[in-house]
């Protein structure tokens, strides 16, 4: 009897392949929809997959077009965000959405990802909620007043350069300077706020 290799190490390895500029051999993979996701993944992304038999693969990534992972394809897995740090190691760019996967009910954290992509020097901004809220509003916020105000908790606040300049493309006048902060606000934060604060209600 041959046993089936790990899916927990084959969902690992399968993305590191994107580091390779080359063709990669990866051997007894398991037949499981996570990894036919993973290799669709790869193969959005620019890569030529070869199924030399049911459960070794060549894959070759001298050919990637982009570094923006199908959201659709991603959500179907968990172990989507293992495609973050190899893009990132290998281009210094990845765009790549929530994981998706099972839902058992709790909290499963990818922060130790999250601060290796820190210490590669990547800001990482999650863009779910604010993001899609600004990109509606921003064009009819044209020559009226606002501030910014963010916290984070890595990198140096690049994002919050970001939405300046998106303000600043789109008309809307900041009364101030924005206002940033590492985690929960401390007490010069927590001035700035409240300087922000009556500088929009003059």
């Amino acid at each position: 009897m041959r046993i089936s290799g790990a899916k927990n190490a084959a969902v690992a390895i399968i993305p590191a392949a994107l580091l390779v500029d080359g063709v990669c051999r990866i051997e007894n993979i398991p037949q499981i929809s996570d990894v036919t996701a993973l290799l669709k993944i790869l193969e959005q992304l620019g890569a030529n997959v070869r199924f030399l038999n049911r459960s070794d693969v060549e894959i070759d990534c001298r050919h990637i077009a982009t570094t923006q992972v199908s959201q659709e394809l991603a959500h179907k897995i968990r172990a989507s965000y293992y495609l973050i740090g190899a893009l990132l190691g290998r281009f210094g760019e990845a765009e790549v959405s929530m994981p998706g996967g099972c839902n058992f009910g709790g909290v499963r954290p990818i922060d130790q990802h999250v601060k290796g992509f820190a210490a590669m020097g990547a800001e990482v901004l999650e863009e779910m909620e604010f993001q899609p809220m600004f990109d509606a509003c921003k064009h009819s916020l044209g020559g009226k007043r606002a501030a910014l105000f963010g916290s984070y908790g890595w990198g140096d606040g690049e994002w919050m350069r970001g939405w300046e300049k998106d303000c600043d493309d789109s008309g809307i006048r900041l009364v101030c300077e924005s206002v940033t902060c590492c985690e929960a606000p401390d007490d010069a934060a927590l001035d700035a706020c409240r300087a922000l604060g009556k500088e929009l209600a003059k």
